[in-house]
């Protein structure tokens, strides 16, 4: 807490003569400013006044404010017939009677009793009937309020903020933090208690609660709204935030372009296709392969945002479009990919994409004369069919960590060689929390959803993105810089490693360390006689492996390869040589258009991911009804579901295959 830090060493001092107040008594308008805020938890302003020039006074314009103690308003129990108001123990008896005149002018401030003479020169000390601690604990001083609750409205957990005020073991910050009024004596009721009660034992310091925190954090954001938030007007009004949002795109600079379309099951879908010029250019540079996602939940309309992502020379990805779609069908999603297909040259080959139906018959429609093998690459096929079968139950069966455990060890030890068992072991085993079965990460997905969408508006959730594409933009430049001019300290022990960029360097450090295990387990190289290996990482980036630097560097088995030639080959394009460098394959012209059961297999999935969405839509009204509406709902959707299933489940396929209503096959 820098504001704290900052605070001046005699701020409990002048804390306490704000407290006694011997007046009268004048503060300049920089010291009112700096500790007012620090004594507000006492007095309170009643009425303010604004006082002009008068004739028989010399003084400027000024307001005037009557103070009193925030004690001064005890008010007596009131009885049974009085009506419902609850009484409150903390003014149920006669208050602290101070109360004085505060005098505002432009340069300085005027602390005066009420009923003192404005010549006077009698200096009087108040007197309160409770002390500094009893306000400290009956109200917190707006200074304190305003400290916590910015960083609340930062993000910051309550628990975080508190850790972070007292210093977490710190004796100065806590010494600060009392001097601030952050601490008071414990067992205080606020130096007013029932009739007939005895004051309580004093215990020791307590410090800001919990709760405290959580209420100054609300009423800073209720003071400071968040702009990028949709304003009362704008909830659901999808014009309104639609004209907003377009006004932020044209004054970012980047293209903009409204979608609509209707998916096969008469659903009309819209939404906004944005993206920055000056990165299309990067789009037709290495759009060759490209990656696409969705993410939920990120407006208030609880429209999907779509990112459209490439890597570049440097091995680095740049976001080049994005947009906002208020469902998640095939056809708007191909809508979207048309409009930034005509804003630059899109040569697209691969995409990288999860497992969602949607998005793969969007680039079918979008993308019709891609044959199936380029356009579609499936992801983890390292491990063969047996040991893919147990990772896949640990994804999707497994509840348990344990059991996800035994299925990835099983998965292990059936694969089918070294390389795809390490494969599984550093890719699936190890990020075991974020995808398996039973890790909390799966939970939206498989049950109810229990988050609520981000309160952003679609002028907000854009600027956002603005704001996140840059970090990427710039982690982007700073690889370019470090491809030429950094180096890594592991040249000095070998020269040879310096003719490479700084991204080649780490690859083939890495393989410098397998060859030193190698030495030092004294094995043979393994190399045959042409002396070139056949290992993955030679296959992947043809360049000299564990293997071929142990067989030259350690055992002279070999010849010194060629490292400036090797090295040339990244000069102009960086790693975009492996998009050119390859094995050609030669494609039958049977295999040029995708099968009808691939066809098939998207609109099937679709579907489905279509009746998952919509079964928790209507979990989620359900859960604004009563339990006798909401077992009604739910009946509704179980026997619609059946009616709808009722044509593929329940009979066997010799049976559907033989309904007279269609032919089906001849």
């Amino acid at each position: 807490m820098d504001v704290l830090l900052a605070l001046p060493r005699d701020t409990y001092h002048v804390r306490q003569l704000l407290f006694a107040l011997p007046m009268p008594f004048s503060l300049n308008a920089a010291n009112q400013a700096q500790f007012w805020p620090l004594i507000d938890s006492v007095y309170s302003i009643r009425k303010e006044y604004d006082v002009g020039v008068r004739k028989l006074d010399s003084r400027p314009a000024h307001k005037r404010c009557d103070v009193i103690c925030r004690f001064k308003r005890a008010r007596a129990a009131p009885s049974a017939s009085q009506g419902k108001r609850a009484s409150s123990s903390k003014r149920i008896i006669s208050g602290c009677s101070v109360s004085f005149t505060l005098l505002a002018f432009p340069d300085h401030y005027e602390y005066q009793p009420t009923s003192q003479s404005r010549n006077s020169d009698q200096i009087t000390c108040i007197q309160h009937s409770h002390s500094l601690d009893e306000s400290d604990a009956n109200k917190r001083n707006s200074f304190l309020r305003k400290l916590v609750g910015a960083e609340v409205a930062n993000g910051y957990p309550p628990a975080a903020v508190i850790g972070s005020l007292i210093g977490n073991g710190r004796a100065d910050a806590r010494a600060r933090l009392a001097s601030a009024g952050g601490t008071y004596e414990r067992g205080w009721t606020v130096g007013l208690v029932h009739p007939g009660r005895t004051r309580p034992t004093v215990n020791p310091l307590s410090y800001l609660t919990r709760q405290d925190v959580i209420n100054a954090g609300l009423t800073w954001r209720l003071a400071n709204p968040n702009r990028l938030w949709a304003v009362a007007s704008a909830k659901n009004n999808v014009s309104l935030q639609g004209v907003e949002a377009i006004e932020t795109l044209a004054g970012l600079g980047w293209l903009v372009s409204q979608v609509s379309a209707t998916s096969l099951d008469h659903v009309d879908g819209r939404g906004l296709s944005f993206a920055d010029p000056a990165r299309l250019s990067t789009l037709e540079a290495h759009g060759h392969l490209s990656l696409i996602d969705s993410t939920h939940k990120t407006n208030q309309l609880e429209w999907k945002l779509f990112t459209l992502m490439v890597r570049d020379q440097y091995a680095c990805w740049h976001p080049v479009a994005h947009g906002l779609l208020s469902h998640e069908f095939g056809e708007l999603i191909a809508e979207l990919l048309l409009v930034v297909k005509q804003w630059c040259n899109w040569q697209l080959r691969y995409v990288l994409s999860d497992d969602s139906a949607a998005e793969q018959r969007a680039f079918r429609l979008a993308f019709p004369g891609l044959v199936r093998g380029e356009t579609e690459r499936k992801l983890g096929t390292s491990a063969d069919a047996k040991s893919r079968g147990h990772v896949m139950a640990a994804l999707c069966n497994r509840r348990t960590e344990p059991g996800a455990r035994d299925s990835v060890a099983k998965a292990i030890k059936t694969a089918a060689g070294l390389e795809k068992a390490k494969y599984i072991r550093d890719n699936w085993l190890k990020s075991l929390p974020l995808w398996a079965n039973y890790s909390p990460y799966r939970a939206a997905e498989w049950t109810r959803p229990t988050f609520h969408p981000l309160p952003y508006s679609l002028s907000g959730i854009i600027s956002l993105i603005a704001q996140c594409d840059s970090q990427y933009i710039s982690r982007a430049k700073k690889a370019a810089y470090d491809w030429s001019k950094k180096k890594l300290s592991a040249t000095l022990e070998h020269p040879w490693l310096d003719a490479f960029p700084y991204h080649v360097q780490l690859l083939l450090l890495g393989e410098i360390k397998g060859a030193e295990v190698l030495a030092e387990s004294g094995d043979e190289s393994g190399l045959p006689a042409s002396g070139k290996c056949d290992c993955r990482f030679a296959r992947s980036y043809w360049l000299p492996c564990k293997h071929v630097i142990y067989a030259w560097e350690v055992l002279a088995e070999i010849e010194e390869p060629d490292w400036a030639d090797l090295a040339e080959q990244f000069d102009e394009s960086g790693f975009e040589i492996y998009t050119s460098k390859g094995l050609i394959k030669v494609i039958e012209e049977d295999d040029k258009t995708s099968s009808r059961d691939i066809t098939a297999k998207l609109a099937t999935n679709e579907t489905l991911e279509s009746i998952r969405a919509r079964f928790f839509e209507v979990v989620e009204v359900s859960d604004s009804l009563d339990e006798e509406a909401r077992d009604r709902l739910l009946r509704r959707w179980e026997a619609e579901l059946a009616n709808f299933s009722s044509a593929f489940i329940g009979r066997s396929l010799e049976e559907w295959l033989q309904r007279d209503d269609e032919v089906i096959l001849f």
